[in-house]
């Protein structure tokens, strides 16, 4: 567990570079067969320098001793470890609505504002919120699974588009979507941590198309603001559809 949240912890502090070991690890799978195909190498003064790629791939998988060999990301792993994180975020959620609540009890005691006028309840009987953040918690690994469908169906499209030779693609895949999951660590982060989250996922995303698939800027970016022109797309669609429903009664 030790090693796959060094793992984890390592994807976020370093997303390209961890990528760029991954798709050396892919491309030279054999250039030292006591790397196992599970592991990647991660030596702490490649990440900080930014060797050139020729002295990278001589020197990642050679096994000195200042080096640690981490699980590579998998999707089930990463979102395993993204969970708690995604608790954490709804504790604070709680904290921040019971907060609410006292300040404004208080602030009515003040003004002598009877609090049943203002129908103000404990966050114990606010079953909204409640049933909310437990969804959202309880229902995480559905919304990682369905996050992870749609973003692998883009990426493999312009994988395909793009014409761009990767081997074993389904793990390069999967390697740059688990990188993204570790951007749930910015859920430790109150009040800014779910737009932070989000903006890193993308980044990491961009990350892993660029330094683990091998795409050109341009590239990577056309990926990345894809889904907005799906999003776009589906509703200019149903808007016609309304309208042309709408014309015909």
């Amino acid at each position: 567990m030790k090693e796959l949240f060094s793992s984890f912890f390592l994807t976020f502090i370093h997303p390209f570079k961890v990528q760029k070991i991954l798709e050396e690890g892919r491309e030279n799978p054999l250039l030292y067969p006591e790397i196992k195909n599970d592991l990647f190498c991660y030596q702490n003064e490649l990440i900080i320098s930014g060797s050139s790629p020729t002295s990278t791939v001589q020197n990642i998988f050679y096994p000195f001793k200042n080096k640690m060999y981490l699980p590579r990301p998998t999707l089930l792993d990463f979102a395993i470890l993204s969970w708690p994180f995604l608790m954490i975020k709804a504790l604070y959620g709680l904290s921040a609505v019971s907060f609410g609540i006292y300040i404004v009890k208080w602030g009515a005691e003040k003004l002598a504002i009877p609090t049943s006028f203002l129908k103000i309840e404990d966050i114990a009987h606010n079953k909204i919120v409640l049933f909310y953040l437990l969804f959202e918690v309880a229902l995480f690994p559905l919304g990682v699974f369905l996050y992870c469908k749609i973003w692998e169906l883009i990426i493999r499209f312009f994988i395909h588009l793009y014409e761009i030779e990767i081997k074993n693609e389904e793990q390069a895949v999967e390697e740059v979507l688990a990188g993204s999951l570790s951007s749930h660590l910015f859920f430790i982060f109150p009040i800014f941590g779910e737009f932070l989250k989000h903006i890193a996922s993308l980044i990491y995303i961009f990350a892993g198309l660029r330094s683990g698939l091998g795409m050109s800027v341009l590239q990577a970016s056309m990926v990345i603001i894809a889904p907005i022109f799906l999003v776009l797309f589906s509703v200019l669609v149903i808007g016609i559809y309304f309208v042309v429903l709408f014309a015909a009664i």
